[in-house]
């Protein structure tokens, strides 16, 4: 997902996929930078019970049509 879509997905609070999962919303977007000063944004995903949350590379995030 781009960065446009992902933060879409989070002010709308949509259901989001990773890896075939199908996540509550988007609750945190964060940005990091690896050692060689690459900025890598990530997700943070609810879960449908929304008792847990997990974090991944936010390029990895798919809408839910």
């Amino acid at each position: 997902m781009t960065s446009k879509e992902l933060r879409e997905v989070f002010i709308h609070e949509q259901p989001v996929k990773y890896q075939g999962s199908v996540y509550k919303k988007v609750s945190r977007i964060s940005f990091l930078k690896d050692k060689e000063g690459t900025v890598i944004e990530s997700a943070t995903l609810v879960d449908i019970c929304g008792r847990s949350e997990v974090t991944v590379p936010g390029k990895d995030v798919m809408p839910c049509e």
